[in-house]
């Protein structure tokens, strides 16, 4: 049975490392609008990391700097093997670097432009150095992985409903090898059913093959509580939090500063200890931890009435 392997690249190569980065939208014109300032980050290897804040905060600007779309205007950013500064004019060996780090956008779907969904799938491969058998057979691959059987290979993506064309578009994606994976809001516009397969996708992409780094944009904390080791929240541009995501999302003073909803999860965590069921002792990134704290708790508590 065929699998593809991703090799991870060596430490210094794979390096993504803002460096008191700034970008402006139209600079020295009267549209300019600073997107992003003084940034400095160090996302390490086989990371899973969520990049979260309000509306306009710059986190998709910040995330098309990784792949070259954007170059800083001031400040620079090493990202596998590769500086990038203001001074930049071009970007030397694009084509490797964009090898290397895959951006997903936002309704992905809108990405496929082939007649047959096996066109698209093997497009991306062949345009980066693999032959038509190989790319073939990795276009088989990541479509089960997706969740969707052989047969929709030979239909058109264009036939497809939306959720079928938003996990052919990743397929493809996936199927190029990237070593990087940027997820611009990869879950936007899906039904809870088609969110919680992809979520469980993503999951294993970043911990159980242990060779890509995931940066997930997004704006529903509770899915990146889920699935993230690492969350980086952005204000107006600056990043104001950066750490592990179940201490910065219970932190409610900071999240009612920044006008970000809680997670659920806590928000009903934070019922039941009023009630008498103290959690704060037990770390909650899934419904299935949450029940697991409570049937601990409930052990050696009187039952209590459960907030509805």
């Amino acid at each position: 049975m065929f699998k593809p392997k991703v090799t991870a690249p060596a430490t210094n190569s794979n390096v993504i490392e803002f460096d008191k980065l700034w970008f402006t939208y139209s600079p020295q014109t009267s549209y300019s609008h600073t997107a992003l300032k003084d940034v400095s980050l160090k996302l390490n290897r086989l990371e899973i990391i969520g990049v979260t804040g309000a509306t306009g905060c710059g986190k998709s600007t910040l995330v098309q700097h990784v792949n070259g779309l954007l170059k800083p205007t001031r400040g620079q950013i090493r990202t596998h093997g590769m500086t990038i500064t203001a001074k930049t004019r071009k970007i030397r060996r694009v084509k490797e670097l964009r090898r290397k780090v895959s951006l997903v956008f936002q309704y992905a779907e809108n990405q496929l432009f082939e007649d047959t969904v096996l066109k698209d799938l093997v497009f991306g491969p062949t345009q980066f150095g693999q032959d038509r058998k190989t790319a073939e057979k990795l276009a088989r691959y990541y479509i089960k992985l997706v969740g969707l059987d052989q047969s929709y290979l030979l239909r058109s993506p264009f036939n497809l409903s939306g959720g079928e064309k938003r996990r052919v578009a990743i397929a493809g994606v996936l199927a190029i090898q990237a070593t990087t994976l940027v997820l611009d809001e990869p879950t936007a516009g899906l039904d809870p059913q088609g969110t919680q397969k992809f979520l469980a996708i993503f999951k294993k992409l970043g911990h159980q093959t242990k060779r890509r780094r995931l940066i997930i944009v997004g704006h529903n904390l509770d899915h990146l509580l889920s699935i993230c080791d690492r969350l980086v929240v952005l204000n107006a541009g600056r990043v104001v939090a950066d750490g592990v995501p179940a201490q910065i999302l219970s932190d409610r003073p900071l999240l009612e500063k920044l006008g970000l909803t809680p997670p659920l999860l806590y928000d009903f965590a934070a019922k039941l200890t009023a009630q008498g069921l103290d959690l704060s002792q037990f770390q909650i990134r899934t419904i299935a931890d949450l029940v697991a704290a409570i049937k601990r708790r409930v052990k050696t508590k009187a039952t209590v009435a459960l907030p509805s």
